[in-house]
């Protein structure tokens, strides 16, 4: 607990007589956790709290107690109808607390919709991506966290706002979820300091691991055989595709593609791994890259953002043409850098 610390969040929280907790759009289990647990934090201290999803929740997370809880704007597919709750709570709403969002576009279609709404009201942007575009009236970025739950369970704690067994729970998953099981760069000694308390809170942390990274469907088994079996390795890049035809042969839908790209960078020489999706008409774009290689920064070339080893980017165009336009900047990085430590090694000689 840090010591004269002066609470910010309350005071802002208690001019507003209804508040809806939103995310990105397509939520993992950092955004979903972070969702959950601070909606029902703020519901234990009298707050008129709604939680709101761009998107469905996927099947992945649905052992979060309490899912069910989060209102979806819009279900995926085209055609789908705004869900009249989802759209009441936001325009009801006289505070909009942002969670793991970077950008308010991240939002998609909630926001896209709805802007005069979002211009008129209050927000308070809590997040951890260094690629934040500080839009909110009240910004609490902290890219130093290798999870917005990890950051959000130290302004829990600050601002004295509830944490139950429960609420400990669910911030865990985030933690461990956006970690990779405390596996990414991004993981630091106050990472674990704070899954440490809030498994002193009685939150397991064998319980949260089992859930995200040991269940695994039929479809998604297939469907991890055909990519893997089309990727691609070459010279220190690997990446792979997901058509639409991928998915209807194997029965899968994206959600089941979820941890995929950090399965294939884990190729042995490689820096840079792609992940290429067919969604909604466009490229869905995951990479991880290694120390040297700024992710965030590449992603962000072709309109992206993320953390400086893991981003991502969505473009318009045939998913070739896309492969080849990400391969060539990620070259031409690659190439840079090498060049880099071939000047300095002619210094040092």
């Amino acid at each position: 607990m840090i010591t004269n610390y002066q609470p910010v969040l309350r005071p802002m929280l208690r001019s507003a007589g209804k508040v809806v907790v939103i995310c990105h759009h397509s939520p993992d289990g950092d955004a979903l956790a972070a969702v959950l647990a601070f909606s029902n934090s703020l519901r234990l201290v009298r707050w008129e709290v709604r939680a709101v999803s761009p998107s469905p929740v996927p099947q992945s997370y649905r052992f979060l107690p309490g899912w069910e809880s989060i209102a979806v704007y819009r279900q995926d597919g085209p055609g789908q109808a705004i869900d009249p709750d989802a759209r009441e709570a936001l325009l009801g709403a006289d505070m909009i607390v942002c969670l793991d969002c970077s950008d308010l576009d991240r939002l998609g279609p909630l926001y896209a919709e709805n802007t005069e709404k979002f211009a008129a009201t209050p927000i308070i942007n809590i997040d951890h991506h260094i690629s934040n575009s500080y839009y909110g009236g009240l910004d609490l970025v902290d890219p130093s966290a290798a999870s917005v739950c990890e950051y959000l369970t130290l302004l829990m704690e600050r601002e004295d706002l509830p944490i139950t067994l429960e609420i400990a729970s669910v911030l865990l998953v985030g933690v461990v979820a956006d970690t990779q099981g405390f596996r990414t760069g991004a993981t630091t000694a106050a990472t674990l300091k704070v899954a440490a308390s809030l498994m002193e809170r009685g939150a397991s942390l064998s319980r949260a691991s089992e859930s995200l990274f040991n269940t695994r469907s039929a479809p998604a088994l297939r469907l991890w055989g055909r990519v893997l079996s089309r990727a691609h390795v070459d010279g220190r890049l690997v990446w792979a595709g997901i058509d639409r035809e991928m998915l209807d042969e194997s029965g899968a839908t994206m959600e089941d593609a979820d941890s995929l790209v950090d399965f294939i960078a884990g190729v042995p020489g490689t820096s840079v791994a792609f992940l290429f999706s067919e969604e909604d008409g466009k490229i869905r774009v995951s990479m991880r890259t290694s120390q040297e290689l700024n992710a965030a920064e590449m992603a962000g070339v072709f309109g992206g953002g993320g953390h400086p080893r893991a981003a991502g980017c969505t473009l318009d165009g045939p998913m070739a043409e896309v492969e080849e336009r990400l391969l060539e900047e990620a070259r031409r990085r690659l190439n840079v850098l090498a060049a880099q430590r071939e000047g300095q090694q002619e210094i040092d000689a």
